[in-house]
């Protein structure tokens, strides 16, 4: 299971509890085992990054100019 997170924190029992665990998870309800945090700042940002290097790339200016603007909410989002 992912979790994403601002900040990098673990997920707290109520955020894992009363969800259905379906057999391919790897995790089991208040159980963190499995559980993979991501956050804005390290995956997320630089996943839009290496897109918006692909989009360039293909002369996707549009969708580029998007995804900066997409970043730059998130920065601030960050910020607060």
């Amino acid at each position: 299971m992912y979790y994403l997170t601002k900040d990098g924190h673990a997920p707290s029992s109520e955020s894992l509890s009363g969800e259905k665990v379906f057999e391919n998870d790897l995790i089991s309800i208040g159980n963190e085992t499995g559980v993979v945090l991501i956050t804005y700042r390290d995956e997320i940002l630089n996943w839009l990054e290496n897109c918006s290097r692909h989009l360039a790339s293909n002369n996707e200016k549009n969708l580029c100019r998007q995804l900066e603007l997409f970043k730059d909410i998130i920065r601030e989002h960050l910020k607060a």
